[in-house]
């Protein structure tokens, strides 16, 4: 793709200002949790609430999603900074079978931690999943939930970075850029794979 087409791209995409969304999971004893980079709502029926999420493959959180099936959704303030730094930049791969040691958790129905004090919390199972090369993309049904008594207002990708200190940012940067270069390569393999698989 040529530079000046990336540059559009990249401008349009400033637009998007989605809420930031934390995932956990669990398979057995082992416990985690990312920011994900996109979650949507997909179904306006009430009495079959489904979510769609993407979630990278080199992230511990996919492997638990990928073993139980079921993960939790969880909408949060500014307030909860300090979450992304902890499950943003730490890696379950490597902060032992527990990444939510610290933090306080329930469960309602799955079985998927539930943090306590998320604006709200959705408890899914995974009923389709979708490869797309860097991410699997997951259908959830969303089979029980939580909210605040008053639902205060989640917080946005630009607000977050707003509020993050210098350092911080620059920490959450050199990480999202790691991890462009893992979902590039995954990518292409998964475009070329795709097109030798179509001749």
């Amino acid at each position: 793709m040529s530079a000046d087409r990336i540059e559009r791209i990249s401008r349009a995409t400033q637009a998007v200002d989605p809420q930031v969304w934390i995932v956990t999971s669990r398979a057995d004893d082992r416990l985690g949790g990312l920011v994900a980079t996109f979650v949507t709502k997909a179904s306006i029926v009430p009495d079959q609430p489904r979510y769609v999420v993407g979630i990278a493959k080199q992230h511990f959180t996919w492997q638990l999603i990928e073993e139980s099936g079921v993960c939790a959704l969880h909408l949060i303030t500014e307030h909860h900074l300090e979450w992304i730094l902890r499950l943003g930049i730490a890696s379950g791969h490597h902060s032992g079978p527990n990444k939510l040691e610290d933090f306080r958790h329930t469960t309602l129905t799955t079985g998927a931690p539930i943090l306590e004090e998320a604006v709200a919390a959705f408890d899914c199972r995974v009923e389709a999943k979708l490869n797309s090369g860097d991410r699997s993309i997951y259908l959830l049904q969303v089979v029980d939930a939580t909210s605040l008594p008053e639902l205060p207002t989640p917080l946005r990708y630009s607000d977050m970075w707003k509020s993050l200190l210098p350092e911080q940012r620059l920490q959450l940067e050199e990480l999202h850029r790691r991890d462009q270069e893992i979902d590039r390569r995954a990518i292409i393999d998964w475009r070329a794979d795709s097109l030798e698989s179509q001749t």
